[in-house]
């Protein structure tokens, strides 16, 4: 939104000055702008607060961190959990594979040794 008071400014920029295309205007753009008043948070314009409304307040922002945390360690320990089960279950599939391993080694041994005694049993 272009204010009245930019374009008196622009327009006497360019009557009197050569360098005024150049000019920024005195305001940012709306986009720019902070989107609170720049001195709601001062004291002299800040409402206060009743006693009770400020313990309430200070009640609900502890409540608020209290749950918060609980979350986080209850995350951390569904993680922990989760961590402790899938490395049982990477061990317990670790020792079947050794064990598949050794058995078709034996299988293995077996076989070899099998030619060696068929000719043995023919004399």
């Amino acid at each position: 939104m272009i204010h009245r008071r930019d374009l008196l400014g622009a327009g006497l920029g360019l009557l009197l000055s050569p360098t005024a295309i150049f000019a920024r205007p005195r305001h940012p753009p709306l986009a720019l702008r902070p989107r609170t008043h720049p001195r709601r948070n001062h004291p002299f314009c800040r409402l206060a607060l009743a006693p009770e409304t400020e313990r309430e307040l200070d009640a609900a922002k502890r409540k608020s961190e209290e749950l918060l945390k609980a979350a986080q360690v209850d995350a951390a320990k569904q993680h922990l959990d989760m961590k402790e089960r899938f490395e049982r279950e990477t061990a317990e599939t670790r020792d079947e594979l050794k064990t598949s391993e050794r058995r078709i080694s034996k299988r293995e041994d077996l076989l070899d040794k099998k030619p060696d005694v068929l000719p043995t049993k023919e004399r």
